[in-house]
């Protein structure tokens, strides 16, 4: 993937929301990330997105997320990230937009 651009870039206290529909996959992932890049807000939300049912289920658990993140402090950016593809492939694509 290429290397994103500096204005891509996820700031200190951005929020990362990543959606996919393996919860173990999707959770060691927030656990690299976090570990990584402990500046950065992780979450997982494991849903189907081929559905009806977790489209609002990601909706909500999204406008949760920002709630709970959002704690007062101005959010920077938020990237939401549908696993829609192979795993390797967009692992490497948020890796190069954190880097």
């Amino acid at each position: 993937m290429a290397e994103a651009s500096s204005s891509a870039r996820l700031a200190p206290g951005s929020l990362l929301l990543l959606a996919a529909h393996s919860a173990g996959a999707l959770g060691e992932l927030e656990g690299e990330l976090r570990a990584a890049y402990p500046e950065l807000r992780v979450q997982a939300l494991p849903t189907d997105l081929g559905a009806d049912e977790g489209l609002q289920r990601v909706a909500r658990d999204a406008t949760d997320a920002l709630r709970r993140h959002h704690d007062g402090a101005h959010l920077q950016r938020l990237l939401l990230v549908n696993n829609a593809g192979e795993d390797q492939l967009w692992t490497e694509g948020i890796v190069s937009i954190l880097a």
